[in-house]
């Protein structure tokens, strides 16, 4: 009389059982349909309960290499390199403009006021980014062969302010530790002549 009562139960329960066995069959398909690609593509699926840790980091790391290859399509960041004309006089021009930038930066590393200098007018120019791009769209036909300025401004981040955003980073990175460095000297001179007092 209990098993009948918990039955009625079941078939009052609002889940299509043979839906979830239909779906429960499709992800087992799914993941054995992806072991088949990758058995077809050169790889068989690995064991890693039989692994030692620096082997199990390496094929963890592996794994994730190869599924990136496939579902983030790092084929399209080479399709942009081919793109672009390298012998274009802008693109040889905004070269030419980052190599004087981080030798200017190599040359003032050593004065904190310039490197906070330095990052004032990467910041400055980064804010331009966006209407340099317009500008650039509007009037590429007198400096380019082609447009490479799109509406979402990739070239302009690419080319123009990735640069300069790194190289603040590191001026700032380095005026960190500037700073840090001066605070270690101040603690170990104020202790010195707290010891000197002492003593004397």
């Amino acid at each position: 009389e209990v098993g009948a009562q918990k039955m009625e139960q079941l078939e009052d329960f609002p889940v299509d059982v043979e839906e979830v066995l239909a779906d429960a069959q499709r992800t087992l398909d799914a993941q054995a349909q992806a072991a088949a690609e990758l058995s077809a593509a050169g790889r068989e699926t690995r064991d890693y309960s039989a692994m030692g840790p620096f082997e199990l980091m390496y094929a963890v790391a592996d794994d994730v290499l190869r599924y990136t290859e496939r579902t983030a399509r790092l084929d399209v960041a080479r399709d942009f390199i081919d793109t672009v004309n390298w012998s274009e006089p802008l693109i040889i021009l905004l070269l030419v403009f980052h190599g004087m930038m981080f030798t200017a930066a190599y040359n003032v590393r050593n004065s904190p006021n310039a490197n906070i200098g330095m990052i004032f007018i990467l910041m400055g120019l980064i804010y331009l980014s966006e209407t340099l791009n317009m500008l650039g769209a509007a009037h590429w036909p007198k400096f380019a062969t082609q447009d490479y300025f799109d509406s979402n401004g990739l070239f302009a981040f690419i080319f123009y302010a990735a640069p300069m955003l790194l190289l603040a980073h590191l001026l700032l990175l380095r005026l960190c530790v500037t700073i840090a460095m001066m605070a270690i000297r101040t603690a170990q001179l104020k202790q010195r002549e707290e010891r000197r007092k002492k003593s004397s």
